[in-house]
């Protein structure tokens, strides 16, 4: 509901740019700073709130849904007082509830949900950003028709962000250490599984002494204390060391960075899409309200293509379905370029609308419904699923905003096709096929010690195998020991310095 609601309140003046301009008495430069504003302060913040949501989850989701409710009221009373200074803090407060969405989706499936279900919960979450976007698009234009209208619009909309506070405050419940452990080995042994099959290094003793110290970061305030040792440093946890696995990652997988490039300059290429379109088709007749019948098509079916693709696509699939993917969208972005530019759209009479809106859903079910299965086939790599679907969705940011400055004029579409043809290339090298012959059971390949081969044992075919770091604290020690048992394995050996 949150993240949705972002979504929304991102488009609010954009949809609706000649109401602002009489509502607000400003010009079109004016009404643009709203959405470059919401862009920048999205920029300042995304690394502040990556690691606020992964060292404490619940106090970021907290911040984002009272930036957002706040966004929402602010707005309000800026359209009652026609005070553009206070409609502009409105979209700051909006970038600011945005700040720690980005590395939720992965961190939420790995933390809550069995692996069988992580393609579909993190593609309901990112689906759920461009529901936010598709209904942002459609319902502002159909009950705002001048400055009053827009007011009572603004003050429905913050009527209706109460339900997402109300949701958060009663529904909301951090994670326990055993549930992020659960999570952090699930990860570790679905990846190993999967990619010890595609001929990619073993994973170490590094790769998993990061996981469960990440695992022993803190979900809330309460939970700082618990997650501190006795000498009074952190026993663990998103910090420095995180980021140094993921470079570490990076260099070690040359195939994970171009995974990861790939997902984020075809995501890039459908967030500047709806903005984008509108300038290139005006100019061939067509008019905004027509471009956005097609942008609706646009979303609605990435959106369906999403959540069924999450749905039904298991991580021994993500390759090939991927591929496919990336190639359709390609051909249709390539398919509707060759159409503008060869004056094929004249007008927008109802035959040359239906090939755009034809080509408009072939490319949202492509360019949008992949982004889940991006995600979770990167976070098979052990760089960790918060920090893999934060880079990826801040390409997509970074990408999206430099695509819709420079994708203009009658090559704009052409410059879509080509960024997309560069990230089906990335993905065609970057994702190795399945080496034949080997087996395709859910127990993980052999994962070399650093000790030496002779340390070297198959891991356990479940979610947990009977290793926890000395650097885990003494309370998050006596956790895993449960769980092992629970699990009956063998509980993991005191820590020595205890």
């Amino acid at each position: 509901m949150n993240t949705a609601l972002d979504s929304f309140l991102s488009v609010n003046f954009a949809v609706i740019e000649e109401r602002t301009r009489e509502t607000l008495d400003v010009g079109r430069g004016a009404v643009a700073l709203f959405y470059t504003g919401f862009l920048l302060t999205v920029a300042v913040g995304m690394f502040p709130g990556l690691l606020l949501v992964t060292n404490f989850e619940g106090v970021a989701l907290g911040f984002s849904v009272l930036m957002n409710v706040s966004c929402t009221w602010v707005r309000w009373l800026g359209l009652r007082s026609r005070s553009y200074p206070l409609c502009f803090l409105s979209a700051v407060l909006n970038a600011a509830g945005a700040w720690v969405i980005l590395p939720l989706p992965a961190q939420l499936s790995q933390q809550r949900f069995p692996p069988a279900w992580w393609s579909f919960t993190t593609s309901l979450a990112i689906q759920a950003n461009y529901s936010g976007w598709l209904l942002g698009s459609v319902l502002p234009p159909a009950f705002v028709t001048d400055g009053d209208s827009m007011e009572r619009f603004m003050f429905v909309q913050a009527l209706c962000s109460l339900p997402v506070i109300v949701g958060f405050l009663l529904f909301y419940r951090p994670p326990k250490y055993s549930e992020r452990l659960t999570g952090e080995h699930s990860r570790l042994e679905v990846g190993a599984s999967v990619l010890s099959e595609t001929g990619e290094e073993p994973f170490d003793d590094v790769d998993r002494n990061a996981g469960i110290s990440r695992a022993g970061s803190s979900t809330s305030l309460l939970g700082l204390a618990s997650s501190v040792g006795r000498d009074g440093h952190s026993s663990g946890g998103h910090n420095v060391g995180s980021l140094k696995q993921f470079i570490r990652t990076l260099r070690r997988y040359p195939r994970f960075g171009m995974q990861v490039l790939a997902y984020g300059i075809l995501g890039g290429v459908s967030f500047a899409f709806p903005g984008c379109d509108d300038a290139l088709l005006e100019p061939h007749g067509f008019k905004a309200q027509t471009v956005a019948t097609a942008n609706a098509a646009f979303l609605g079916v990435g959106i369906v293509s999403g959540l069924l693709l999450g749905a039904n696509c298991t991580a021994r699939n993500y390759g090939k379905t991927l591929k496919l993917l990336f190639v359709i969208c390609s051909i249709a972005l390539t398919a509707f370029a060759a159409v503008v530019s060869g004056g094929g759209l004249p007008d927008s009479k109802p035959r040359h609308l239906a090939i755009v809106i034809i080509l408009f859903s072939f490319i949202g079910m492509s360019s949008l419904g992949f982004i889940g299965l991006g995600i979770e086939a990167a976070a098979l790599y052990p760089a960790g699923g918060a920090y893999v679907c934060f880079t990826i969705e801040g390409l997509v940011q970074v990408v999206g905003a430099l695509l819709n400055q420079f994708a203009t004029g009658d090559a704009g579409f052409i410059a879509l096709a080509v960024c997309s043809w560069v990230a089906t290339f990335l993905l065609l090298f970057g994702y190795r096929r399945f080496a034949h012959g080997q087996e395709q059971g859910t127990e993980a390949s052999p994962v070399t010690s650093a000790r030496g081969p002779e340390a070297s044992m198959r891991r356990p075919a479940g979610p947990y195998n009977n290793e926890v770091p000395a650097a885990v604290s003494l309370p998050y020690q006596q956790e895993a020991h449960d769980v092992s048992r629970q699990l009956g394995l063998k509980p993991p050996l005191p820590d020595p310095a205890g």
